[in-house]
């Protein structure tokens, strides 16, 4: 993050940043989730370099990311995006510019719990091709980790991508030519479009672009046009409320609760429907500490897995079963109800 921080500072010296408005379409609604139900997603909007044309040759550019989110048990997560020139679409003939417009995830849902988000992004330019070929094998073996629902499963690669990233931006010919380094605040959190861009400070200002359609867009006389002639990076900072139901994207409990799920479809006697009960608390348990649910979600997270409980043991053994369980009489069927819903009710203690 250090090397990224210092690497834009090589070549602009003045840039226009801060918070940009809608141009068209009402502005997102103020949060109304409690606190501690409260993720965060940061997403690239749109972002564009601009290559001239005696610099163009040889040139390509790089984009890199990192976003460091703190678990509520005080380890800090880093998450890393880069992107190479072949993700980059060339556009514009005078001024050879290269850019991006289509929304570029750099997070998955973060649980925004009581440290802030740091996130460091930064458009890079670098020699030719031949830098890649050095790290072909750190890009190809580095997965989408944005894409990941879960947080926690990162961590296993982490010294791989920075070892990679390191690789990348430790080439002295790697030049900087934007950059953002910002914070999303746990305590006062603000969704909406921050830009940082190459222009003169002393010329324009925040009032000269406005994002419509997710794109940002430059005015010089009133009227909206395409960014041109400058570099732009515009983040998109987005807040979601409570997310309940994200537990089933979790293997740390969707797993055991699937498996609980098969058993007691398939249980005959107390010693199986005993067994998934096993399952059952441990996906209750899981669901009631896991970092990527927000900490308001997780109780309610793990009251849905007893309510689905509860209604698979009525499905299997209850009055409207209809005989598909396949026991003798109601009575067995009734005593495996009553051990299942007594599972179900010392799922808490058992924990």
């Amino acid at each position: 993050m250090d090397r990224i921080k210092g690497l834009w500072r090589h070549e602009t010296t003045h840039v226009v940043h801060g918070w940009v408005g809608l141009v068209d379409g009402a502005a997102a609604l103020p949060d109304t989730s409690p606190p501690r139900s409260r993720y965060v997603e940061l997403i690239v909007a749109d972002f564009g370099l601009r290559f001239e044309k005696d610099r163009a040759a040889g040139r390509s550019p790089v984009f890199a990311s990192a976003v460091t989110w703190r678990s509520p048990s005080g380890e800090d997560l880093h998450i890393s995006k880069t992107l190479s020139a072949d993700d980059f679409a060339s556009i514009g003939a005078d001024d050879a510019v290269v850019t991006i417009h289509s929304g570029v995830p750099l997070t998955t849902l973060l649980p925004l719990g009581a440290s802030n988000v740091e996130y460091t992004v930064g458009l890079l330019s670098a020699p030719g091709t031949s830098l890649f070929s050095g790290v072909a094998s750190f890009l190809s073996d580095i997965a989408d980790l944005t894409q990941r629902t879960e947080l926690t499963a990162v961590g296993a690669i982490a010294d791989k991508v920075a070892g990679g990233i390191d690789t990348i931006l430790g080439n002295d010919e790697i030049a900087g030519r934007i950059g953002l380094h910002g914070a999303v605040l746990a305590s006062e959190p603000r969704a909406g479009y921050y830009v940082v861009t190459s222009l003169d400070a002393g010329q324009f200002s925040l009032e000269h672009l406005a994002v419509i359609e997710g794109r940002l867009r430059f005015s010089r006389d009133g009227a909206w046009g395409d960014p041109s002639g400058f570099d732009y990076l515009l983040i998109r900072v987005a807040l979601r409320g409570s997310q309940p139901d994200r537990w089933r994207d979790l293997s740390s409990v969707a797993g055991p609760w699937k498996t609980a799920d098969d058993k007691l479809a398939h249980a005959t006697t107390a010693e199986a429907l005993t067994e998934a009960g096993v399952s059952f608390k441990l996906a209750m348990a899981n669901a009631r500490n896991d970092p990527n649910l927000a900490v308001g979600d997780r109780d309610l997270a793990a009251e849905e897995i007893r309510a689905q409980w509860e209604k698979g043991a009525q499905q299997v053994f209850g009055p409207n079963r209809g005989g598909a369980s396949g026991f003798a009489d109601g009575a067995e069927a009734d005593a495996m109800l009553e051990l299942a819903l007594s599972i179900s009710a010392t799922a808490e203690t058992d924990a």
